[in-house]
């Protein structure tokens, strides 16, 4: 180990900046949260002795041309620009100005290197010719970043030895072997959020206490991009409650895993833990209804669990199949009015144009919306993601990459079997049909500040087209 923390120091490269880039436009501060995703990235490095600094362009409403004040302040020696990493609230346009910000870092000779699912399956989105760009890293980043900033010299030679990235040599992408590294996720820190300012984001603060996911949906990127499911202890999780709760005074705490629910034992054990150490917390997190026990729930919500997402995507059973959901409404209708009955308020998500969808699948799927009721129903339309089975089976990749915003409110691809038209009527049917139940219908990101401020005062049901704002109600 030692050896390894002496190549650090004779490192070249020792000021690090982490950048979440800008959105166009900048997100709404009322959906806004912390980048957990590349907060625990930093405080990773951290570890390894480099002076990590970090700036969220998105939050503080920075633009590229900006950014010069921050770089002359700083002086970083390398700048690590992750995007599409984890959370998926910045949109395709977003790309453009990670290009903009390196040619400014370029003037003044900063090394660059971008991560996530673009730089992973398309390095040529940020690598071209007269490119600012130095490296792109595919899949996770924690152990090709530790090899990258402990070389001295990034020349053709020295980039070859190291797996996982891409770079450009005489104007030709050069992608080294890929093994998808996974690093051992019961080594990385709790992050450091005293990194960020965190009264720019909105009053949940999140934890990400596992990676990857047990399911195979082919319309979802992470099976490929994170490999395996793995978790962090119970014992490291309530560690970090336990700060957020004494640094912070938090009270509400989301799970933004990929699937939270994937080992029951796991989430058993933390709730033990959550009542054991008499924490008052109250929790959400993002699962399957295949995560689902009566038993394991009610510690839960014991526990001060009080909100859960399910992914359903369809009310076609054999839709559900072909796209390895594998589920039945009779049990998705059980697991919910259970999950009610249990006290969690419930959001659902849903992609209405899956494909192969046919007039009888979506019907099928707005009949099941109607039939559950969830407090909370996010409509998606299917967005072909870098890395998933649909996009590999569907997509001609010699093509224009397709977009990778998943909160489109608009019908963008065409693998269903029914016109727009009759998908959009549908909708408008569905939506006229909640509205006679008392539920608010946003498709504007804007609206989710006036809705959360109605949502303090009663307990309101909606449906949406656009980002929605995580913690709606007390």
């Amino acid at each position: 180990m030692a050896m390894f923390y002496d190549q650090i120091y004779c490192s070249m490269y020792k000021k690090i900046l982490i950048i979440n880039p800008p959105n166009i436009p900048f997100t709404e501060k009322s959906i806004l949260i912390e980048p957990i995703d590349i907060l625990t990235l930093s405080s990773y490095l951290q570890t390894l002795w480099y002076d990590v600094s970090f700036l969220d362009m998105d939050a503080e409403h920075i633009l590229p041309k900006e950014i010069l004040s921050h770089l002359k302040h700083i002086q970083p020696d390398v700048i690590i620009l992750p995007f599409d990493y984890h959370i998926p609230l910045h949109q395709d346009k977003a790309i453009d100005y990670i290009i903009a910000i390196c040619k400014i870092t370029k003037k003044l000779w900063i090394k660059t290197i971008v991560g996530g699912k673009i730089a992973t399956y398309k390095p040529a989105a940020f690598l071209f010719p007269n490119t600012s760009i130095d490296i792109a890293i595919s899949y996770e980043m924690e152990l090709p970043l530790s090899h990258l900033l402990a070389t001295k010299k990034w020349n053709h030679t020295a980039l070859s030895q190291i797996e996982n990235i891409s770079f450009l040599y005489r104007n030709k992408i050069i992608s080294t072997s890929c093994t998808r590294q996974k690093i051992d996720i019961a080594t990385l820190p709790i992050a450091d959020r005293a990194l960020c300012n965190l009264k720019k984001y909105i009053d949940v603060r999140s934890i990400l206490s596992s990676r990857g996911c047990v399911m195979k949906c082919s319309y979802c990127h992470v099976p490929n991009f994170r490999a395996s499911w793995r978790g962090r202890s119970p014992e490291i999780i309530i560690q970090e409650i336990q700060s957020l709760i004494k640094n912070f005074g938090t009270e509400k705490i989301m799970f933004l895993d990929d699937n939270f629910g994937a080992d029951r034992q796991r989430m058993e054990k933390i709730a033990d833990l959550i009542v054991q150490n008499n924490i008052k917390c109250k929790f959400w997190f993002l699962a399957t209804i295949h995560s689902f026990d009566e038993k394991l729930f009610k510690k839960l919500y014991k526990a001060g669990c009080r909100r859960v997402h399910y992914g359903i995507e369809t009310g076609d059973e054999q839709l559900s199949q072909s796209i390895q959901k594998n589920l039945s409404n009779a049990h998705i209708k059980e697991v919910i009015a259970k999950t009610k009955k249990i006290g969690f308020r419930i959001r659902s998500s849903w992609i209405v144009d899956l494909p192969g969808s046919t007039s009888s699948s979506i019907d099928k799927t707005m009949q099941l919306i109607l039939d559950t009721k969830t407090d909370e129903i996010r409509l998606h339309f299917l967005t072909l993601r870098l890395g998933s089975k649909i996009y590999t089976d569907f997509y001609d990749p010699k093509k224009k990459l397709p977009s990778q915003y998943i909160h489109n409110n608009i019908i963008h691809n065409s693998l269903h079997t029914v016109a727009d038209s009759y998908i959009y009527q549908k909708i408008s049917t569905l939506i006229t049909t909640l509205q006679k139940d008392k539920y608010i219908a946003i498709q504007n990101s804007k609206d989710n500040k006036k809705l959360h401020t109605l949502s303090q005062h009663q307990k309101v049901k909606v449906i949406s087209f656009c980002p929605l704002r995580y913690w709606l109600c007390r």
